[in-house]
């Protein structure tokens, strides 16, 4: 059964539809995101505390923004989206 929250910001999966798939040993990546614009420290801070065997941490600013100027030099937004060329390994 998949059990897909519908809204954010929910877990995109909940607890129990990821027990069963780490159960059954289906292919699963566990990535925590959590950001909070008034203390940028405080998602990896947290996730640092404690977070399941296994799950990955991506930074809001340092892994999932691009501040690389546009072409013209605009600047193109707090968090605008990486390229879609590979970033180095981290």
């Amino acid at each position: 059964m998949n059990r897909v929250a519908s809204t954010l910001p929910m877990p995109l999966i909940d607890a129990e539809a990821l027990r069963e798939r780490l159960a059954a040993g289906a292919p699963t990546v566990v990535v925590d995101t959590s950001f909070d614009l008034a203390d940028p420290a405080a998602g990896e801070r947290s996730y640092r505390e404690g977070h399941l065997p296994g799950a990955h941490y991506l930074h809001l600013d340092r892994d999932l923004a691009d501040h690389t100027p546009a072409a013209d030099g605009r600047f193109r937004g707090r968090h605008p989206l990486p390229t879609r060329e590979p970033s180095p390994q981290r």
